[in-house]
């Protein structure tokens, strides 16, 4: 894993600034299964399948509180598509850390990351597993020998999910973070040490990673202050086989004029400080300002923005209703974030029940499952999650 470099972990702690507190995440019912917990993760990390093509919605936060309780921050979230097959890839990261912001897009292909980053615009050399590292978190389960493991619980939940959850020993706590998380580098600091460390993966019931959450309580000496550190990574991973990126001619043809990583003018670097891309008060106010700042929606009548790609086909968020639609042509495909539900005329699909309507065909069914994704597309762009805007409708 890449460090992200101590300089600017420093320049964190060298100010400390008041930053709000994310409410607890309402936990997904599941129960206890049987058999013994290690067995069971390590067959399901054994066989689980691989996607010719997926997606990953990142997050990552450090956040830093010091002796005087005031708290510095680093916040990333980020989105990663990527087609192993044809060896192509297009990324998004925001980063936010005490003031200093960032913004970057890139595709990869042919063997070249082709990157926009704060008013610059580069190439430079490099092969997918290096497009994977410039998102700072793991991306795949890990193989954890059982020896590093104080505890192991592994369940169920209602959709069929495996979910494990484990707590590395205190032995390891430290080396293993340092190793595998720790991209800031506090573990380089005297006195560090970790508290705590806890992993949990779930794997979907046809056999792929959907997803992987860390947590960790940290603390560490910086100038002779005792400061500690929490650092918390959730990857979600969807669209498996059926991500697709497109590189039009177009766009080459303006990434041919990017200049060589190794010219950048450094000068021209943008630091964003004029840009305003932090959290509000709730995820669905957060959600309308990034989707109007970061994706250029506009907005229209009754707290709502919208997105048109064409004269025919538009997406539209409405805040008022909760609703998520997505217009091609005369058919809407409304899918309600508080229901968890979507609708086409009279077709109505329930996902958590996976149970539809009598007037649905499979196809139709197939189209809503695709429509949602787009919804949850729009939030990890916008640095969110489902469960995030679901959980203020509870």
């Amino acid at each position: 894993m890449k460090k992200a470099g101590l300089w600017l972990l420093t320049a964190l702690l060298l100010t400390g600034c008041q930053t709000n507190t994310k409410p607890d995440e309402t936990e997904e019912q599941a129960k206890p299964r049987e058999g013994d917990a290690y067995t069971l993760y390590s067959e399901d990390l054994a066989g689980a399948e691989k996607a010719s093509s997926l997606s990953y919605g990142i997050r990552s936060d450090y956040t830093f509180r010091f002796s005087d309780d005031t708290l510095s921050s680093y916040q990333m979230d980020g989105v990663l598509e990527v087609q192993d097959e044809s060896e192509t890839a297009h990324l998004t990261q925001n980063i936010h850390a005490n003031g200093l912001n960032s913004q970057m897009e890139a595709y990869f292909y042919d063997g070249t990351l082709y990157n926009s980053y704060n008013g610059i615009t580069y190439y430079e050399k490099m092969n997918l597993n290096n497009v994977r590292e410039l998102m700072l978190v793991p991306l795949e389960a890990y193989a954890f020998p059982q020896q590093i493991i104080s505890s192991i619980k592994a369940s169920e939940d209602t959709e069929g999910n495996h979910i494990y959850v484990i707590e590395i020993a205190e032995e390891s706590r430290k080396d293993f973070f340092g190793s595998r998380y720790d991209f800031y580098g506090v573990t380089e600091f005297d006195g560090a040490e970790v508290k705590a460390l806890t992993v949990t993966d779930t794997f979907s019931s046809d056999g792929y990673l959907i997803s992987e959450n860390v947590s960790a309580e940290t603390a560490f000496t910086y100038q002779e202050q005792e400061i500690e550190a929490a650092y918390t990574s959730e990857v979600s991973l969807f669209a498996q086989n059926s991500t697709e990126i497109a590189i039009s001619d177009e766009l080459k043809k303006e990434q041919s004029a990017y200049v060589s990583s190794d010219e950048i003018d450094t000068s021209q670097i943008d630091t964003g400080d004029d840009y305003d891309d932090s959290p509000e008060a709730t995820t669905a106010a957060t959600f309308r300002k990034r989707l109007i700042g970061r994706m250029g929606y506009e907005e229209i009548e009754g707290d709502a923005v919208q997105m048109k790609f064409n004269q025919n086909e538009a997406y539209t968020i409405d805040f008022a209703n909760k609703t998520f639609i997505y217009s091609n042509y005369s058919i809407n495909y409304v899918y309600s974030w508080q229901g968890d539900l979507i609708s086409m005329g009279s077709c109505t699909y329930e996902f958590g029940k996976d149970r539809a309507t009598s007037e649905c065909q499979d196809s139709t069914v197939e189209k809503m499952k695709e429509v949602k994704n787009y919804l949850l597309m729009e939030l990890y762009y916008c640095g969110l999650s489902l469960d995030d805007l679901q959980s203020e409708t509870k």
